[in-house]
């Protein structure tokens, strides 16, 4: 079992875990697989755009079977909060992504710590796609030094290409993600 945090280690618990139906970050680039819908008070995880059907069932199965990313539960005694969590970081990144743009211009390397320093509250891929177009955060992100965004596997990511992902598994033909 892939550690992860407390709800996500619940909801696997009685799951039977098989790499033919689900989507892993330790074997695929889960980048190309899983995208981020934000509502007005939520963000859940979904499927991305562009996968084929098969990939597309595949995702799907990660999130709601395994992992129930999807979930969003208003109840008042409700532990899982990983929908709001993931909004708040969403919110947040909107505000570090207006403040990096106006300290770059004056102090580059202060900008991007800002981001580092903001973006270690996790949920990584909104982090990537609020900086997809700032090829120095996203390296800043992809850094695996202690100063850098832990447990990333930086090579799903092309830096020749602006850090944009890349299929981890290119030689699967069937499945490359």
């Amino acid at each position: 079992m892939l550690l992860a945090c407390g709800p996500c280690n619940l909801k696997k618990l009685n799951q039977i875990i098989d790499s033919n139906r689900h989507y892993f970050p330790t074997t695929n680039n889960t980048h190309f697989t899983f995208d981020v819908t934000v509502g007005t008070d939520y963000a859940i995880v979904v499927p991305s755009v562009g996968l084929n059907k098969t990939q597309t069932i595949k995702a799907q199965t990660t999130i709601t079977n395994l992992f129930g990313l999807d979930n969003v539960d208003r109840d008042d005694r409700i532990t899982d909060m990983r929908w709001h969590y993931r909004f708040e970081t969403y919110q947040k990144s909107k505000v570090v992504y207006d403040s990096y743009l106006k300290l770059k211009k004056s102090d580059p390397v202060l900008a991007i710590k800002l981001v580092i320093e903001s973006a270690k509250t996790g949920f990584w891929s909104i982090w990537y796609n609020q900086f997809i177009n700032e090829p120095e955060v996203l390296a800043a992100l992809l850094d695996t030094s202690p100063n850098g965004f832990p447990g990333t596997a930086v090579n799903c990511f092309d830096p020749a290409n602006n850090y944009r992902p890349i299929p981890r598994n290119p030689t699967n033909a069937i499945d490359p993600i």
